[in-house]
């Protein structure tokens, strides 16, 4: 049974050009998904195959394909092409073209414009030395430049030196550079508790006076927001007053994401048969 085979039509009439139209009748969906939902102990908890699709599962499980639909509606899945897992494979090239270059960290407290109106647009930027580097992307989340992979890595640029452009609209904004991470795969995406896996928000700030953090080959800083204090330092690791913060790199962050769209329920064998006909019998009487 296809997913639209038994649908029911409904009839409307064009807009403006007065033509009958017959389309499917959607909106059964939602009693479709209670009907399921309200079936107990019909499904299992399962994790899907590196590279398995739902016709793979639903034809290895049930012996035909086209029952895929059946848990992608359980499940809430609505777009199978961007819900459910890709292949490991598939994971690697995607963060190979999501996240190219290297990427700056820089000071925004060094920064020569008002927070409010400073950034970097893409195009070339003036290094220490004479150097450039070709700016594709800018982040102020993370206080991060991305740049291509044919601009100076770590090897080259030194800490604490500036990153200058002029930009489009004739203002020139300079940063000084903190840290640099060469391929911009294992720079951060997000902080998280060490001990809990919790994703904590970077910008926060201890305001114990007393506490005071060591960054390693830096100086020693008060009352500095997360961000600054991994932007500053020397180690992937924050450690605070009250928890211990490390950071969650891209590539981290798209294998964990794709991994936790494994975990899905998926109907027994023994029932998805009356489940199908019983539907059948919805469709015609919706």
């Amino acid at each position: 049974m296809s997913y639209f085979k038994h649908m029911p039509a409904t009839i409307y009439r064009g807009d403006y050009s007065g033509q009958i139209i017959t389309a499917l009748d959607i909106t059964v969906r939602a009693k479709i998904l209670e009907y399921i939902k309200d079936s107990g102990g019909t499904v299992v908890d399962y994790i899907i195959r590196d590279g398995e699709r739902p016709e793979h599962l639903a034809h290895r499980v049930y012996g035909h394909p086209e029952y895929h639909w059946v848990n992608l509606l359980y499940n809430e899945i609505h777009d199978p092409f961007f819900e459910w897992p890709i292949s490991n494979h598939d994971v690697e090239n995607l963060v190979d073209s999501r996240y190219t270059g290297r990427a700056y960290f820089i000071d925004l407290n060094k920064a020569t414009a008002e927070q409010a109106d400073f950034y970097f647009e893409p195009g070339t930027a003036t290094l220490k030395g004479g150097l450039t580097a070709t700016i594709t992307e800018w982040d102020p989340n993370l206080y991060k430049i991305v740049v291509d992979s044919d601009s100076p890595g770590e090897a080259s640029v030194s800490l604490n030196s500036s990153i200058t452009q002029t930009r489009s609209d004739g203002r020139t904004v300079s940063a000084v550079i903190k840290r640099v991470v060469s391929d911009n795969r294992y720079a951060v995406h997000h902080f998280v508790n060490q001990d809990t896996d919790e994703v904590v928000d970077h910008h926060i700030v201890k305001t114990d006076p007393t506490v005071r953090y060591d960054l390693g080959a830096q100086d020693s800083v008060e009352n500095s927001s997360i961000i600054q204090r991994y932007v500053s330092g020397s180690a992937e690791i924050v450690a605070l007053d009250d928890m211990t913060v490390t950071i969650k790199t891209n590539y981290q962050y798209e294998i964990e994401k794709n991994d936790s769209r494994r975990k899905i329920k998926v109907m027994r064998p023994e029932f998805v048969d009356v489940v199908v006909n019983d539907l059948k019998k919805a469709f015609a009487g919706a």
